[in-house]
């Protein structure tokens, strides 16, 4: 028998812990704890390596981050992606690009 997709399943499934771990830690010190934690989802892209999904309050992340760049390199996808999060749903700002003035400011005010 075959165990590969059981345990492929079980490496995902403690990867998501680890990075809601990774959020909650980083919601604390770097949004004061204003952001709601959304789903987490690994989800393969050749296009982009994470994402903010408002309509679902879903944050994405590919499983090459781990794979390929390790766990600091995901870190660093996932800070990017909560601070759209928190120019969604904390500022509310929904009328400029994606990475407009409001996300470029959270960004340069913490470091991201």
């Amino acid at each position: 028998m075959n165990d590969e997709p059981r345990l492929r399943i079980e490496l995902e499934q403690a990867a998501v812990r680890a990075i809601h771990k990774s959020y909650e830690h980083l919601n604390g010190s770097l949004f004061r704890f204003k952001l709601r934690a959304p789903a987490f989802e690994l989800v393969s892209s050749s296009e982009r390596l994470g994402r903010w999904v408002p309509a679902h309050r879903t944050l994405e992340l590919s499983p090459d981050l781990l794979v390929k760049h390790g766990w600091g390199v995901l870190e660093e996808v996932l800070k990017h992606e909560m601070a759209h999060q928190y120019v969604d749903e904390v500022l509310c700002v929904r009328d400029e690009p994606a990475h407009g003035p409001a996300f470029r400011r959270v960004c340069e005010e913490r470091g991201i």
